[in-house]
């Protein structure tokens, strides 16, 4: 009488023999063998090559969809071929351990090409990204600035117009700021990653901090309780026009020459930082 031994298990394949059962040898000396790997979406090195991926950070959420599914169709391929050639019970140990080592040799030159492409990428649309945000709040400061020049102000007063320019310069540095101040953080993190330089990320902190705490916190903001206070009031009729006139005269001037020393080191530092960028 010939016994049969079958062996099946969640998330493994049996991998030899080919049908998952093994006739059952009269010698109690003599080994039954079944071969089983991983099922393709389990497969080790893959996990190893995509939670590096995770741990390192730079890639997107997509670009790291799309190799993990390049990988993926990668090692299916693969393991298909090998499934194909390991016809034999004789040679299908030392075949399985080849097959381990071309597979992870295969994945690691496969993840290397393709993540030399993402990251370059990346960092070009960080660079366009750093260059816009920061151009265009410096456009929008100074002519947020020039609006403040003590002849502009006296006429805000009695020209409808003129308040409605000084309105849209404001809300147009307003929109250049949040901007600048929502893409804070994740702008420090990318210069991190990218280009791995520590003296660039202090740089851009440098700049930040100019940006959004000297310039703005202690400059701009003041002037929604001051000048824009009094130019809001004598258009609502809640303060005589001609005080009205005088004070945001004054604060505007005041703001105007306070601007103007950290306009220039605004602009000094980043034309300095972009060049460091570039190398």
């Amino acid at each position: 009488t010939e016994f049969t031994l079958e062996i099946a298990s969640a998330g493994w394949e049996v991998h030899y023999p080919r049908q998952g059962r093994a006739v059952v040898p009269r010698s109690l000396q003599t080994p039954v063998e079944f071969l089983v790997k991983e099922l393709r979406s389990e497969n080790a090195a893959l996990r190893a090559q995509v939670a590096r991926l995770k741990r390192e950070g730079r890639l997107r959420a997509s670009q790291l969809d799309s190799l993990q599914q390049i990988l993926r169709d990668t090692v299916q391929a693969m393991e298909d071929r090998f499934a194909r050639k390991n016809a034999s019970r004789s040679d299908s140990l030392q075949a399985v351990a080849r097959q381990k080592a071309e597979l992870e040799q295969r994945l690691a030159e496969l993840s290397a090409r393709l993540e030399a492409g993402y990251p370059k990428r990346n960092r070009e649309e960080v660079y366009d990204s750093l260059s816009r945000e920061r151009l265009v709040y410096v456009d929008k400061l100074k002519d947020l600035r020039d609006k403040l020049k003590p002849g502009f102000m006296r006429s805000v007063t009695l020209s409808p117009g003129s308040l409605e320019q000084l309105r849209q310069a404001t809300d147009a540095y307003n929109r250049a700021r949040n901007a600048l101040y929502n893409a804070h953080d994740s702008r420090i993190q990318q210069v991190g990653l990218y280009w791995e330089r520590e003296l660039l990320t202090y740089q851009l902190e440098e700049i930040y901090q100019l940006a959004l705490d000297r310039i703005h916190r202690d400059i701009i903001l003041p002037l929604n309780d001051g000048a824009f206070k009094q130019l809001r009031d004598a258009a609502l009729g809640q303060a005589p026009r001609l005080a009205a006139q005088k004070a945001a005269t004054r604060e505007g001037k005041a703001a105007f020459n306070a601007l103007d020393i950290p306009i220039r080191e605004l602009e000094r530092d980043i034309a300095a930082f972009t060049e460091r960028l570039r190398r």
